[in-house]
C-alpha cells in the first residue's frame, strides 16, 4: 500500500480505490511469555475457567503466569494501536495516481533496559531472603543500569502522489512520494545510563548515581486510553513529515500463460523510507535532564502513596515525581521537545509462482536507532515472509513474522472476502496456551472502484491491492 511505498499508486488500475476503515493493535517484546493456564483470547474476551477467578468474577493475573527470558540480556517491549481512514485513492491519468489518507497512531516502547531493572518491574522486592535468578532482594544493589521509555500518540493526514515514469520493454519503473501533517496529542520518555541504587527495603531505596532525561504531556491519554484517544484531533501541536519510494516490476510475455491474469507483472521490488519528520511539542510540555547531586535515600511514604491514589499520570503524581527530582537533582528544564518519528527503511519484493498463487516478502529496518541525546519513538525491526492465495474475491496468506529486532518468531493469518479483511501476525497467541512474547489482530474495509480494462492482457488487481497482503497493519 502507500503506507509502506507511495510508488504503488503508480499505474494503479483502479479509478478509484476507498479504504473505509482499517484497525490494528500489536504488542511485542522479548522478556516475558504467556504461560497462564488459560489463553489470551480468554482473558481478553472475560471467559477465563471459573477456578482462576475470585469471588467478584474477576481474573486476579500474577507474575507466575508469565515466564521470564532471564539471559543477561536487555529487554525491549514495543505496543501499538492505530486507526486507518478514512482513506481514498484517485488515479489521474493511466499511470499517475494521488491518493489522501488520514490515520491515528498511539505507539510505546521500552528498549534495551536493563535486565535486573525488567526483573524488579516485573516481580517487585522479594521479601523472603531467598535469593533466585527471577527475583530481587532487600539488599540488592543494582548499578550501570539502562532505562529508554517513550510514549507518542498523534494523528497523520498524508497526500501521497506515484507515477509510473519509465517502461523499457517488460520493466516498470514507478515513483512515489507522501507528505504528511502531523498533529501530536500525547508524548512522555525517560531515558539514562549508569543509574546505581541499593534496595533497602520494600518500600525504600538508596540512590547511589542517577543522570537522565524525562518528559511528557497530557499522559492521561495514555493511562485512561479508550476508542475514543485514536480519534483525529486538530487540538494539539504539530509537525511534518515524508515517505518515499520506487517500485520496479518485471512482467515478460513470455510468462503469460504462467502468471495469473489477476496482476499486472511477474514479480516486483521495492524500496522506500517511511516515517520521516517530528513533532515540536510546545502546549503542556514538561522536559528535564536530572542528575543526582549526591547519594540519598527515598521511601515510598503515605505522602507518595497519596500522590499516586489516582494513577501514575494524575496531577498530583506528576507534582510529587516534579518535588522528589527538585530536592535532590541539579534539573535543567525546557519546555518543548522535538519528538521524532519512528523511521524505517523498507525493502518489498514480490513473486507470481504460478497463476493464484505468490509468494512475497517484507523487510522493516529501523533507521533512527537509540540515542539518549534524541527523543524519538523506537519501532523495531522484522521480516515477513507472505505466501498466499488470490482468487476472484477471496484472498489469504499465511504470514511468517521474524519480529521484535529479528528475535521473536511467530506465524499469523490474513483472509479477505470481497471489501473485508481480517487477519493476525500471531495466531498462535489468540489460539494456545502456549508461549509467546506478543499479541497482534488486525481488520478493515477497503474496496477498489472502476477497473482499467486492457484489451491485450485482463490483469485487473491494482498495485496497491497486490501490497495490501504484505503486512496489512505495519505501523
Amino acid at each position: 500500500t502507500a503506507y509502506t511505498n507511495p510508488a504503488s499508486l503508480g499505474g494503479n488500475k483502479y479509478k478509484i480505490y476507498i479504504n473505509a476503515v482499517g484497525v490494528g493493535f500489536n504488542v511485542m517484546n522479548d522478556y516475558v511469555s504467556w504461560g497462564a493456564p488459560f489463553t489470551a483470547r480468554q482473558f481478553l474476551n472475560n471467559k477465563v475457567p471459573s477456578q482462576y477467578q475470585d469471588s467478584t468474577g474477576n481474573v486476579p493475573f500474577k507474575s507466575s503466569y508469565l515466564n521470564q527470558n532471564l539471559n543477561g540480556k536487555n529487554k525491549n517491549l514495543y505496543i501499538e494501536t492505530e486507526i486507518r481512514g478514512p482513506a481514498i485513492m484517485y488515479r489521474i491519468t493511466k499511470k499517475t495516481a494521488v491518493s489522501f489518507s488520514s490515520r491515528s497512531r498511539i505507539g510505546i516502547n521500552i528498549s534495551n533496559v536493563s535486565e535486573n531493572l525488567a526483573k524488579l518491574a516485573v516481580n517487585g522486592v522479594d521479601t523472603t531472603g531467598l535469593s533466585t535468578s527471577s527475583n530481587i532482594t532487600v539488599g540488592s544493589n543494582l548499578d550501570n543500569l539502562k532505562l529508554r521509555t517513550s510514549a507518542l500518540a498523534f494523528q497523520e493526514y498524508a497526500f501521497s502522489f506515484g507515477k509510473q515514469f519509465l517502461e523499457i520493454k517488460s520493466f516498470r519503473i514507478k515513483f512515489g512520494v507522501t507528505a504528511k501533517f502531523l498533529v501530536g496529542n500525547a508524548y512522555a520518555y525517560a531515558q539514562g545510563d549508569n543509574i546505581d541504587f541499593k534496595i533497602n527495603g520494600i518500600d525504600s531505596v538508596r540512590v547511589n548515581d542517577a543522570s537522565f532525561r524525562y518528559g511528557y504531556s497530557d499522559l492521561e491519554k495514555f493511562s485512561n486510553f479508550t476508542p475514543k484517544s485514536l480519534l483525529p484531533s486538530l487540538n494539539g501541536d504539530y509537525g511534518f513529515g515524508w515517505d518515499a519510494g520506487a517500485i520496479i516490476e518485471y512482467d515478460p510475455k513470455a510468462t503469460d500463460k504462467l502468471t495469473s491474469k489477476k496482476s499486472n507483472y511477474l514479480f516486483r521490488f521495492g524500496l522506500s523510507i517511511i516515517d520521516r519528520g517530528s513533532i515540536k511539542f510546545k502546549n503542556n510540555a514538561t522536559n528535564f535532564a536530572v542528575k543526582a547531586k549526591a547519594p540519598f535515600t527515598f521511601i515510598a511514604d503515605s505522602a507518595a502513596e497519596a500522590a499516586f491514589k489516582n494513577g501514575a499520570a494524575s496531577e498530583e503524581a506528576k507534582q510529587y515525581v516534579d518535588s522528589i527530582v527538585t530536592s535532590h537533582f541539579d534539573v535543567t528544564k525546557s519546555s518543548e521537545v522535538n519528538y521524532r518519528l519512528p523511521s524505517m527503511l523498507s525493502i518489498q519484493f514480490d513473486y507470481n509462482i504460478f497463476k493464484s498463487f505468490y509468494v512475497g516478502a517484507i523487510l522493516y529496518q529501523d533507521i533512527r536507532g537509540i540515542d539518549i541525546e534524541k527523543v524519538t519513538l523506537h519501532r523495531p525491526s522484522q521480516v515477513v515472509l507472505l505466501p498466499r492465495f488470490e482468487s476472484g474475491i477471496i484472498e489469504a496468506s499465511i504470514p511468517i513474522v521474524l519480529g521484535g529486532d529479528y528475535k521473536v518468531l511467530q506465524a499469523g493469518g490474513f483472509i479477505r472476502v470481497g471489501p473485508v479483511f481480517a487477519g493476525s501476525d500471531n495466531l498462535k497467541a489468540l489460539l494456545t496456551q502456549e508461549n509467546f512474547y506478543g499479541i497482534n489482530t488486525y481488520f478493515g474495509i477497503s474496496q477498489g472502484i472502476g477497473r482499467n480494462k486492457d484489451k491485450k492482457k485482463k490483469k485487473e488487481k491494482s498495485s496497491a491491492q497486490a501490497f495490501a497482503k504484505q503486512n496489512i497493519m505495519p505501523f
